[in-house]
């Protein structure tokens, strides 16, 4: 009994030595994981699984596409792979807006009033991701990442009356011209929220076709964050002064970051 016990012990290692040599390959002998020295680039795959999904919908489909606004900001994730255990990983994130609204003067409708709002959201993450069970097209995920990111204002507009179109704004900087007479004329700047953030994640990587794979994961972090004050700027003939609007004051959450998408990666 203990020959065959040693025995055993002796083939599961054997086998599980030979396995973590063998590469996974589709039947045509082309490798399913990257490889030590591979690039990739990973976006969510909402749109495309919207594109194929529309295909057993009465709507029909729909040609994929991605937002990019400053109110719901894309991210595009490229990685390095060091090894079949581990890559390094940055995060882009970026959502720009730039909305100009017409409408007719309400003391002269033959003249038109404008309003005008621009907005960025912008980030960088960097980190390390690293594997479990890399020698199966289903494998977990798990690492670190830190970065900074800003957000623009969005909250009452300042300037807001029945006569304008939004009682709030998503902007960085946000002009309002009166096309009858410029004394009404106003501005407002600023207000962007800036955070540092630190966190882990944790998750599952899906390989469908040979160095193709469906994500997804949650996460965890501590970010630290600030809103800048913002500033409002009357015409100069006015008569008005320019006035501040105070900001936050600096602060520290510590909450979980969880993402309904799927992220499709793709390496090379």
């Amino acid at each position: 009994m203990k020959k065959f016990t040693v025995l055993l012990a002796l083939a599961v290692i054997s086998f599980t030595a030979i396995s973590q040599d063998q590469e996974l390959t589709n039947k045509k002998g082309v490798p399913i994981l990257p490889e030590s020295g591979d690039w990739c680039v990973s976006i969510d795959a909402t749109p495309f699984l919207n594109y194929f999904g529309g295909f057993f919908s009465d709507a029909g489909a729909t040609a994929p596409y991605w937002g990019f606004t400053a109110q719901n900001p894309s991210a595009i994730t490229g990685k390095y792979v060091v090894s079949n255990k581990m890559a390094y990983r940055a995060t882009v994130l970026l959502g720009v807006d730039r909305i100009t609204s017409k409408s007719s003067n309400w003391t002269d409708p033959d003249k038109i009033d404008k309003e005008i709002e621009s907005a960025l959201s912008i980030g960088l993450l960097a980190g390390i991701e690293r594997y479990t069970n890399v020698n199966s097209r289903l494998r977990g995920i798990y690492g670190l990442q830190a970065g900074v990111e800003k957000h623009p204002y969005y909250g009452e507009n300042p300037f807001y009356s029945g006569t304008l179109s939004d009682p709030y704004i998503i902007s960085g900087s946000y002009s309002y011209l009166n096309g009858d007479d410029n004394d009404f004329d106003k501005k407002v700047s600023g207000g962007n929220t800036w955070s540092i953030k630190a966190g882990v994640f944790v998750g599952a990587e899906y390989f469908f076709a040979p160095k193709i794979s469906l994500s997804g994961k949650f996460g965890y972090g501590l970010s630290f964050f600030t809103q800048a004050k913002q500033t409002v700027t009357p015409s100069e003939n006015s008569g008005l002064d320019e006035y501040e609007i105070p900001g936050s004051s600096c602060g520290i959450s510590l909450s979980p970051c969880t993402s309904g998408s799927l992220v499709m990666s793709i390496y090379f």
